[in-house]
């Protein structure tokens, strides 16, 4: 259900197409993904990324940490989720007598968990409650192509919640730190290339203590 063109390696390529050359798309569906461009296509982003590479590596190393976790998030979302989906591909091979055992049963599991991203349990009730119809194939197929979207519905919800819980802070530590950094090593004379060594093994964490005791 993962959607493999999202992964690491093309948030890396997306950052490094970015930062050298400012190029980056509009929008797109995925939300980690959107989320990311958003942040890329503010025109002051953009001034400061493209015209600092000191502001181009906080901006990098800071997204990509941002991008890393999400993924692990997300990671930890499927993974707990594995088992309707393999309940989904289960159920498309029940037989009619399972079917007609087990269908009022499995409605009240979906519902429970996919009602409220837009699986219509009420009408396949209704369907499945008249005479035969739960015997017909096209009917069934259906109901789990609709269970498979709210599924989708709900993977994409819970990546929005986990970057809206965190972007607040993100983006304040972001501003905050493409605005102090360099004004910080322009007054105390500190070299770009100092400055790259130590924030390297700051793990993005900037603060001028762990600076100092790396200059002396």
């Amino acid at each position: 259900m993962s959607d493999h063109r999202y992964d690491s390696a093309f948030y890396v390529q997306v950052l490094d197409r970015y930062v050298q050359t400012g190029e980056c798309a509009e929008t797109d569906s995925e939300p980690l993904y959107a989320y990311l461009l958003s942040v890329m296509n503010d025109p002051l982003m953009k001034i400061q990324v493209l015209n600092d590479e000191i502001c181009a590596r906080i901006f990098y190393d800071t997204m990509i940490q941002f991008v890393q976790l999400n993924l692990e998030k997300e990671k930890y979302h499927l993974q707990k989720s594995r088992s309707d989906q393999q309940a989904m591909k289960l159920v498309l091979e029940w037989s009619v007598t399972k079917r007609k055992d087990g269908w009022q049963a499995l409605m009240q599991q979906i519902a429970d968990d996919y009602q409220a991203y837009g699986f219509d349990h009420r009408f396949y009730r209704s369907q499945f409650g008249n005479e035969g119809k739960v015997a017909d194939d096209d009917l069934w197929e259906k109901m789990v192509d609709d269970w498979e979207e709210a599924f989708r519905r709900k993977q994409q919800s819970s990546k929005e919640q986990e970057i809206e819980q965190r972007r607040e802070a993100l983006e304040r530590r972001l501003r905050s730190n493409l605005k102090e950094i360099p004004e910080y090593l322009r007054q105390n004379n500190i070299e770009k290339d100092e400055f790259l060594q130590a924030w390297g093994l700051m793990s993005g964490l900037w603060n001028t203590v762990d600076l100092d005791a790396y200059e002396k």
